[in-house]
């Protein structure tokens, strides 16, 4: 079993279409496929697949934050110089506050505290479904709730939730957030491959540039899927591949059906012609 991501520092380059793709190329295959929609902010490979509402969430996901005791905090401050989301301040000489939206739910704060002050709320953040599309081809989306700021550990119960699941799996297919963010990162553990899906263009060059130091740092393996390949200067992104070692192993240029099944949200229904689509594309 092995699982890749598909990620993308810019939005926009056709993350989700691509992760569609290859799970619809790997099920032509013959492989169980387990796609996983971490882009918990706005997911939306459902949509595509013809799902306009995700219904019956299979689980809850959560996250704690600080509840720091009056009684028994001294003002020390040693839970303010300790976080390093600066979530928390202290005016004066009074108890600190929590700033709720800067707030990774790291648990530095009640760990540090020499008077035990602090205890730890738990709070629903999001919700985890759970579709079988098709035979062979599942897929799992993570969604937060709307305003909450810090997503990750959203991302986190995701990937705990699947674990439960990937024995009945050949593949797991993460489609990530775009970006480079604790998000993103998060969903990108442990993969054993990535793919970068970018466009020649110099934001989609810039950000390329970037998710390809974030999959160094992570020592992730990534090659280069360029999209819209026929529409800009290709250049741009021979030079980030050429900058950081890796390498441009799928062109898909422009194609009018493409864009028209995306915009229409019906890859299901014309799935072969998109598996048939990626492998003309990859062969040039």
């Amino acid at each position: 079993m092995k699982e890749i991501a598909v990620t993308g520092g810019k939005g926009g380059t056709g993350k989700s279409t691509v992760a569609i793709m290859f799970a619809f190329k790997q099920i032509e295959l013959g492989k169980k496929v387990l796609l996983v929609d971490c882009d918990v902010e706005c997911p939306n490979d459902h949509i595509l697949l013809g799902i306009n509402e995700l219904k019956n969430p299979v689980s809850k996901t959560t996250t704690f934050y600080p509840v720091i005791d009056d009684d028994k905090c001294t003002k020390c401050g040693l839970c303010v110089r300790s976080c390093r989301s600066s979530a928390l301040f202290q005016p004066g000489d009074s108890v600190p506050v929590l700033n709720k939206d800067l707030c990774s739910s790291c648990g530095v704060c009640w760990n540090v505290c020499p008077s035990n002050a602090i205890s730890k709320e738990e709070v629903v953040n999001g919700e985890i479904f759970r579709n079988d599309i098709l035979d062979g081809l599942t897929l799992v989306t993570g969604r937060s709730i709307p305003g909450v700021r810090e997503t990750s550990p959203v991302v986190e119960q995701v990937r705990d939730y699947i674990d439960g699941l990937k024995s009945s799996f050949d593949l797991v297919v993460i489609d990530t957030a775009a970006g480079a963010h604790c998000t993103v990162m998060r969903a990108l553990e442990d993969v054993e491959k990535a793919y970068s899906v970018t466009e020649p263009t110099p934001l989609g060059a810039h950000d390329l540039s970037v998710i390809l130091r974030v999959l160094k740092v992570l020592k992730v393996p990534s090659d280069i899927v360029l999209n819209r390949s026929d529409i800009g200067n290709k250049a741009l992104i021979d030079e980030v591949a050429r900058k950081h070692g890796s390498n441009v192993c799928c062109e898909i240029p422009y194609d009018d059906d493409l864009a028209r099944f995306y915009s229409e949200g019906n890859f299901l229904e014309h799935r072969l012609s998109i598996s048939k689509l990626l492998k003309l594309y990859k062969s040039q």
